[in-house]
């Protein structure tokens, strides 16, 4: 686990990397992404109590089975998630700035001809207008 744990953690500073080389605003970009992570991390801190509770009751019952031996690299493979699936959000949006997609202009032609020569975000944004707020919640 510690060795997808530093290939997380080379993945992740590779990403920031490819932003700083192709991104117009980097810097931006990156705090973005660092506050949306504080958001989330901040919501799952809720819960951290009754992990805590969890973990400290699971170690007491299972003292005798080895599983506190374990606890170290489970948290390397959460770190290790944790820090891949950042990785991978900065990759995957950055792409489009590496290899834009050949045929976004084709598909959206079609997209209109296929709606009558209006783009669907039309449809769906006039549509979502009359939908009331606390039905779109539900």
């Amino acid at each position: 686990m510690r060795n997808f744990l530093v290939f997380s953690a080379a993945y992740l500073c590779l990403g920031i990397a490819l932003i700083f080389l192709v991104r117009e605003d980097p810097q931006t970009q990156l705090a973005f992404v660092y506050v949306k992570s504080l958001s989330l991390a901040g919501s799952l801190l809720v819960y951290a109590k009754y992990l805590g509770i969890f973990v400290v009751i699971g170690l007491f019952v299972t003292r005798h089975m080895g599983v506190a031996n374990r606890l170290v690299p489970t948290l390397y493979a959460f770190l290790g998630c944790t820090l891949f699936s950042s990785a991978f959000s900065l990759w995957k949006t950055t792409i489009p700035y590496v290899v834009p997609f050949y045929a976004d202009e084709m598909l959206a032609d079609l997209d209109a001809w296929l709606h009558f020569g209006v783009d669907p975000w039309v449809w769906v944004h006039q549509f979502s207008s009359r939908v009331r707020e606390r039905r779109a919640l539900l």
